[in-house]
């Protein structure tokens, strides 16, 4: 059986895969707005980024230390049967059900802003041209993020167990 220490490990590189998300997002809209000459706004994007890439790196490289916070010292039980669930499968899990969010959420709006951009044919019909490429761009990210965590959930769980030397 998966110990409470493992599971918070688990949770924290979850977390810690979502602030890499973010950032990713974050990166897409400073891009858009650094091309759109909205000088203004580069700060905050830039200070969300960096927000969310020291978010990630803290969770990421940290798990070990947060898990021990949250459940010290408490070893797993010692089983006489091996566990049915282990570390890896837990992960993969979570992997695709974060995979399967992330879909979910964004796989419409990009459909839906292709659909409008190609309604458009270039007649000139939609105003913010490139906020609406800014969407698509964001929505392409955050769907190519969820495939990945999706079809590659095993790939990124095995790495991380070697990474994680369990």
């Amino acid at each position: 059986m998966i110990s409470a220490r493992d599971l918070a490990f688990v949770g924290c590189r979850l977390l810690a895969l979502y602030a890499l998300y973010a950032a990713l997002l974050t990166f897409a809209h400073t891009l858009t707005v650094a091309m759109s000459g909205f000088d203004q706004f580069v700060l905050s994007f830039g200070t969300s980024l960096t927000v969310n890439l020291v978010v990630f790196l803290a969770l990421w490289f940290g798990a070990g230390r947060i898990a021990e916070r949250v459940a010290p010292g408490r070893a797993p039980p010692r089983e006489e049967a091996a566990p049915f669930w282990t570390r890896q499968h837990v992960l993969t899990l979570a992997l695709v059900v974060l995979g399967a969010w992330v879909l979910i959420h964004h796989l419409p709006t990009l459909l839906g802003q292709l659909s409008l951009l190609f309604e458009d044919g270039g007649g000139g019909a939609i105003r913010d041209r490139t906020g609406l490429l800014s969407s698509i761009l964001t929505s392409v990210l955050a769907s190519g993020f969820g495939l990945l965590c999706l079809f590659g959930a095993r790939g990124i769980a095995d790495v991380i167990v070697k990474l994680r030397r369990w």
